[in-house]
C-alpha cells in the first residue's frame, strides 16, 4: 500500500491535485487561527472602567454599611445610595466686568474667559476642583431595623454622614 501511495505521488498527474490540496491545507491552516482569534475576541470583553464618581459611590456605601454595623443593634447592614447627577468639573475663569451709572440708571457688563496653561497647540483649561456627586437618598437594609430605637439612629447617622433630610432615607429591616 505503502508504494502503491509512493507511486502516485511521484506521477504526474497526481501532482496538480497534491499541489491543491497542499494549498487548502495552508490556506486552512492560514484562516483557522484568525477565526479563533476572532471568537476569543467575542467571549473576553473587558470589564467596563468605573469612574471616579462610581468609585467614590461605591466606597461611600462601604465604608457607611460599616459605620452602620458598628451602630448598638443595627447588626449587619448593606446600603444603596442614591445621586442627582455625575462628578462636575469646576474650572478657572477670568472675570473682568464694568458698572456704570449715567443719569442714575445702572447698567452692567461682564465678560468671562477661561484660564488656559501650555503652549499654542496644547492649551489646556485650568481645573480647580471637582465636585463630588450629591446624594439624594438612601436605603439601608439592616438586621435591627425592626427596634424603633435602632431604626432612629441609623436614620440619623444617615442623614449627619451625607447631609440628607430624614424623610430621603429609609431603613428596612434584613429578612
Amino acid at each position: 500500500m505503502k508504494a502503491n501511495i509512493l507511486k502516485k505521488l511521484t506521477d504526474k498527474k497526481y501532482r496538480g491535485a497534491l499541489a491543491a490540496a497542499l494549498c487548502v491545507g495552508v490556506l486552512l491552516l492560514l484562516i483557522l487561527p484568525e477565526s479563533s482569534k476572532k471568537d476569543k475576541a467575542q467571549t473576553e470583553q473587558p470589564l467596563p472602567q468605573l469612574s471616579d464618581a462610581d468609585r467614590y459611590i461605591t466606597a461611600t456605601q462601604q465604608r457607611l454599611a460599616e459605620m452602620i454595623s458598628d451602630i448598638q443593634g443595627a447588626g449587619r447592614a448593606e446600603v444603596m445610595l442614591t445621586c442627582e447627577g455625575s462628578e462636575e468639573y469646576v474650572y478657572a475663569a477670568d472675570v473682568s466686568g464694568s458698572a456704570t451709572a449715567a443719569d442714575g440708571k445702572q447698567s452692567s457688563q461682564s465678560d468671562s474667559k477661561l484660564v488656559t496653561v501650555g503652549g499654542s497647540s496644547d492649551k489646556q483649561p485650568v481645573l480647580v476642583r471637582v465636585l463630588a456627586p450629591r446624594f439624594s437618598g438612601a436605603l439601608i437594609v439592616c438586621d435591627g431595623a425592626d427596634v424603633p430605637s435602632v431604626r432612629e439612629r441609623v436614620i440619623n447617622a444617615v442623614s449627619a454622614a451625607l447631609d440628607l433630610p430624614t424623610s430621603k432615607i429609609c431603613v428596612e429591616t434584613r429578612r
